[in-house]
Parts: C-alpha cells; structure tokens; sequence
C-alpha cells in the first residue's frame, strides 16, 4: 500500500489532501451529503415497498425521475459553480431553490422512513 499519497517525491499529488480537507472541513458539505443519503435511502425503500405491491413500473419509473433529478442538481450546481466564479449571481437563487427541494425532498424521505413503516408492516 502506497504510503505517500500526497507526497510529490512518491508520485503523489498534494492537490488531493487540499481537496479533500477543503471538501470534508465545511459542515455544509456534511449536511448536503446527509440529505443526499436520506433521500437515496428514502428513494430506494419506497421503490422496493412498490414492487413487493405488484407495481414494479411504477418503481422504474420512480428511480429513471430520480436519476433525471439528480442530474439535473448536478448541472444546476456546475452552472451555478461557474456562474459565481466569473462573479455572475444569477444561478445564485436558482440553487438556492434547488436546495430547498432537496431539503425538502429529505423530510419526505424521512417521513416515509419513519410513518411508512405502519404500512409497510400491515401490508406483511
């Protein structure tokens, strides 16, 4: 195992530990990758709970939105990344909005999650 990952002298790259300690010191980032989480969770428990009901096209068509979802965050994030580095704020409220769904995108999860549970077990 290569001990000296972020070393030059060993073919490593310092830029990488820089990222890394960039990326994981914000507590936002922590907190967009909670929500991330829960609503994949959220996302994949209520597919799995549309199959076991017989509707196995409806829980296709579920993960296909929510791959187009996230795609579409990703592009919005990358707009509005380069947007701000050129110093435009005009992406600025549209990401703002979009991380406002998914904040709330993250409570359903969670109340799906939780409450869904009855039905879940009832339907056993």
């Amino acid at each position: 195992m290569q001990e000296n990952f972020f070393e030059t002298g060993g073919g490593g790259d310092p830029l990488w530990g820089q990222h890394i300690m960039w990326l994981l010191g914000y507590p936002e980032t922590w907190a967009y990758i909670g929500m991330w989480v829960l609503v994949i969770v959220g996302v994949v428990s209520f597919g799995r709970f549309l199959s076991k009901q017989g509707r196995a096209v409806l829980a296709l068509a579920l993960y296909l939105a929510f791959a187009a979802l996230v795609a579409i965050y990703i592009w919005l994030f990358m707009q509005t990344r380069l947007a701000l580095v050129e110093g435009d704020l005009s992406w600025a409220r549209t990401m703002g909005l979009a991380n406002s769904s998914l904040f709330l995108a993250a409570i359903a999860s969670l109340g799906w999650l939780i409450f869904g549970r009855r039905q879940r077990d009832q339907t056993r």
